[in-house]
């Protein structure tokens, strides 16, 4: 288990990194989608065209429309 933790723990801060410098602006805070192209998360409302959701390192079953077009972390 410890060296499971070397390896994966260092990844939040090395895709954070990537993508931060890919111009991503990343929020982390509880979300919920307002409209098609609008989320509340935490203090902040963001509208964008596309919006990716990033749940880390567990599935978590969304019942929204396009459910099943999400792809389960175990299948990368």
């Amino acid at each position: 288990m410890q060296y499971k933790h070397q390896v994966i723990d260092p990844l939040s801060m090395f895709m954070d990194g990537m993508l931060t410098q890919a111009g991503f602006d990343l929020i982390k805070a509880s979300a919920e989608f307002v409209d098609a192209h609008t989320v509340k998360a935490g203090d902040k409302t963001v509208t964008a065209e596309n919006i990716v959701i990033a749940t880390g390192q567990y599935d978590c079953k969304l019942d929204i429309p396009g459910k099943n077009s999400c792809i389960p972390a175990v299948k990368y």
